[in-house]
């Protein structure tokens, strides 16, 4: 499962995307997944696929988890379906928080 978030963002068609769609796609990967948010998911989701945005994705990540967002909203800005996620965590052999 070592960087699923690049194979994530390649499956999009993201991978030269501008960082804010990266953010959406990758935040609604991560928060749909698992694992605890924060812990072993970061290097797999995020290292090397959104450089230089830290503080951005912390913010989306505060938003989603707290509720203030939601996946499908999130995810949705970039033009993807849930339905494509869970695909692609099923496709991956990832749990999701949904199972």
């Amino acid at each position: 499962m070592a960087n699923l978030g690049h194979k994530w963002l390649q499956q999009l068609g993201l991978l030269g995307a501008a960082s804010s769609e990266k953010i959406c796609a990758l935040a609604a990967l991560e928060m749909n997944m698992r694992v605890p948010v924060g812990t072993d998911t970061y290097p797999m989701v995020w290292e090397g696929n959104v450089e230089g945005e830290k503080d951005a994705v912390q913010a989306v990540r505060r938003c989603m988890y707290h509720g203030s967002t939601t996946s499908e909203n999130t995810f949705a800005a970039v033009g993807g379906s849930m339905d494509m996620l869970f695909k692609f965590l099923e496709d991956n052999d990832v749990a999701t928080s949904h199972a």
